[in-house]
Formats: structure tokens, C-alpha cells, sequence
């Protein structure tokens, strides 16, 4: 019950985040505004998800993580009254909204409203090549440890070590983090069931790149709950 609650959870957030690449090549928002564009979708998707039962609001309990500009280097910010401008980077985190019958979800993409630089595409393609080491890690009786270190080690390798300011993986549910960490150090271990992101991230003022994706630990593997595309989506 609880895996088909987190996947319906998670194709609401592939929706939100949709709306809102789209909105943003549509008018300027301040971050605030373009956070409520999509609460205001998810609000009725939590709503039409829920039927007629009392047992939960639809509303939720969380502001959406949005940081664009300089404050990119501030990881998970909330939303704020900032304008995004023109030419700015945008990072979309969903760790808090949606929210369903309590359950919280885990993504995070980064949207350009301009060209990236041969570096930049050069950083996103280490932080891409770091997701898909993790990624294939993730099977029953794996060291979270070790895929933190695999992870890690390809950013470090990549000359980003400076930029990760946080673990590359966590579970999730109803807790805005929950048991297995994936960190480095950590005793836990993956057990069939389990739902995880995997998110390694570079945070520079005016530029980040993030993968972030929810998987569902499986006999074969990983399954991907938040099928979205990943790298930074480039809207100029």
C-alpha cells in the first residue's frame, strides 16, 4: 500500500515539475509565485488522490525548495520573494511537496533560462555520469557507505569535491528524512521495499547542478518512481 502511495506521490511531482518548466518559458515569476503555480496543481491532485476521506489534508505542510541566481548556492532554500531573471538558473526541489496522506517525495532538476558554457555542460555531465554510478548500485544488501562513496568519489574525481555540501542519498516517507542515510560511514543497508533518493549535487553561486530521483529498491534493482528527464534542461 505504502510503495503504490509513494508512486502515485511521485507522478504527482513529475506533473508539478512539468507545469512549472513550462510556466517558466511562458512569463516572469518571482520564486514564490512560480511555487504556488504548482502547489495549486498538486493541492488538487492530492485532493482528487484523497476521494472523500478525512483521514488527511490535501494542503500539506511544506513551502517548495526553489533557489535561482546567486542563491543557487544555498542548497534546499525555500522559495523566496526573489525575481528570477532572464538569464538565470533555476533549482526545482520536491522534498517537501507533494505531499500525500502524509507521504513526501524526493526530486530535484535544474532549469536554465539561458545557454550553458562548455564548463558548465562539463559539470553537469560528471554530476549526470555520479547519479547513474549510484543508481546502479542500489540492490538488496548494499552498503549505503559504499554508494556514497562511489558517488562521491566521481565528483571528487571530476574536481567538484568543493561543491558537495551534502549526503548523495536518503529514505523517504513520512519524515522529511528518513532511515537508510546514504553517507558515508553509515551501517545501513538497502532491503527490498525500501524507497530512496540518489542526489548528487554541485551548489555554486549562479550555477548548481542535481539529480535527484526517487527509487524503489527491488529483487533486480532500482526502479525509478520520478521518471523525469535529468541534466539540466536548457529552456533559451
Amino acid at each position: 500500500v505504502e510503495i503504490a502511495l509513494m508512486t502515485r506521490c511521485a507522478e504527482i511531482c513529475v506533473e508539478q515539475y512539468e507545469l512549472q518548466v513550462k510556466a517558466l518559458s511562458e512569463k516572469r515569476w518571482r520564486e514564490y509565485e512560480l511555487a504556488m503555480r504548482g502547489w495549486e496543481h498538486v493541492v488538487h491532485r492530492c485532493a482528487e488522490a484523497l476521494g472523500h476521506t478525512d483521514v488527511n489534508s490535501p494542503i500539506g505542510e511544506g513551502v517548495q525548495l526553489i533557489t535561482s541566481g546567486h542563491r543557487l548556492a544555498r542548497a534546499h532554500g525555500s522559495a523566496s520573494a526573489k525575481q528570477i531573471e532572464p538569464d538565470d538558473i533555476v533549482a526545482l526541489d520536491y522534498c517537501r511537496v507533494p505531499y500525500l496522506l502524509g507521504y513526501r517525495m524526493a526530486m530535484g532538476r535544474i532549469v536554465s533560462l539561458r545557454k550553458l558554457t562548455s564548463a558548465e555542460k562539463d559539470i553537469d555531465a560528471i554530476t549526470g555520469k555520479a547519479y547513474k554510478v549510484g543508481e546502479s548500485m542500489v540492490r538488496p544488501g548494499a552498503s549505503c557507505s559504499d554508494i556514497d562513496g562511489a558517488i562521491r568519489q566521481v565528483l571528487v574525481d571530476g574536481k567538484l569535491g568543493p561543491d558537495v555540501v551534502h549526503r548523495n542519498g536518503r529514505g523517504m516517507g513520512i519524515e522529511a528524512v528518513e532511515l537508510p542515510e546514504i553517507k558515508v560511514g553509515s551501517t545501513d543497508v538497502l532491503k527490498a521495499g525500501m524507497i530512496i533518493s540518489i542526489e548528487p549535487s554541485i551548489y555554486r553561486e549562479g550555477f548548481a547542478s542535481r539529480v535527484e530521483n526517487a527509487l524503489l529498491v527491488t529483487a533486480d534493482g532500482a526502479k525509478v518512481l520520478t521518471n523525469a528527464p535529468t541534466g539540466i534542461r536548457v529552456l533559451a
